[in-house]
């Protein structure tokens, strides 16, 4: 039975890790900080398997690939 709803892509920590060019533990270490939430865990024997859209992880890159812009100094230093 054909759905009208597009399916999301969906990573593992691993998978997200090698989009944000990271360790999936720094994957994990974000997501425990709330930077990159979690959509879905799946159950396994080992340990739960936490699952990523790829829309958030791809917003996450792009966004860590942006440089910061500095203020500009309204003041001359004195010297």
């Amino acid at each position: 039975m054909p759905t009208s709803a597009p399916l999301e892509e969906l990573l593992t920590a691993t998978d997200a890790a090698r989009v944000l060019v990271m360790s999936p533990e720094n994957v994990r270490r974000l997501t425990k900080l709330g930077v990159l939430k979690a959509c879905a865990v799946t159950v396994s024997p080992s340990r739960p398997i936490l699952l990523y859209r790829l829309a958030d992880v791809e917003a996450l890159a792009a966004k860590r690939a942006r440089p910061e812009r500095l203020p500009i100094p309204t003041e001359r230093r004195a010297r």
